[in-house]
């Protein structure tokens, strides 16, 4: 008995909407698919126009996508040409660093012993005067810090 009197009383539920509202919900989910497939019609038609448009283009291109033999026969040249020129600059610059460590190879080994043997010696007397002045740094501040342990205990005892 309730529930047929729950089902009689459409309208009154927040749930249970009576059917002229029902008609109107449909009606208007039928006009929102129609209106959505409408859009997505134009939508793909726009979309074949643009790629049509695009392959076009391509085809009419200012730029060409195949050279002509004779473009591409040059330029195979011109890149063979500028490979040969680099391994002839490679085998000259080998050439002449074997030529100059031969030089090197050839000077007297006295010669570049005494320059070793003075770069070593400056290096010597520089690092004796660093150690020098070091130390005299340290004796200077041990000096002032027994000067000021003196006052600081001089201040104390007052």
């Amino acid at each position: 008995v309730l529930r047929k009197r729950v089902v009689a009383q459409k309208g009154r539920d927040v749930k249970a909407l009576d059917a002229d509202v029902e008609a109107a919900w449909r009606e208007t989910a039928e006009r929102l698919r129609q209106e959505r497939n409408v859009a997505e019609g134009l939508l793909r038609e726009e979309n074949r126009s643009v790629r049509d448009r695009i392959a076009e283009a391509g085809a009419q291109g200012k730029e060409q996508k195949h050279l002509d033999a004779d473009v591409e026969a040059a330029r195979r040249a011109a890149a063979d040409r500028i490979v040969f020129e680099k391994k002839l600059a490679k085998a000259q610059l080998n050439s002449e660093n074997r030529v100059l460590w031969e030089r090197l190879g050839q000077q007297k080994t006295s010669q570049k012993t005494a320059l070793d043997q003075e770069i070593l010696d400056a290096r010597r007397e520089a690092a004796a005067r660093c150690e020098s002045e070091m130390a005299e740094a340290e004796e200077a501040l041990r000096a002032e810090n027994w000067v000021l342990r003196r006052r600081v205990v001089a201040q104390k005892g007052r």
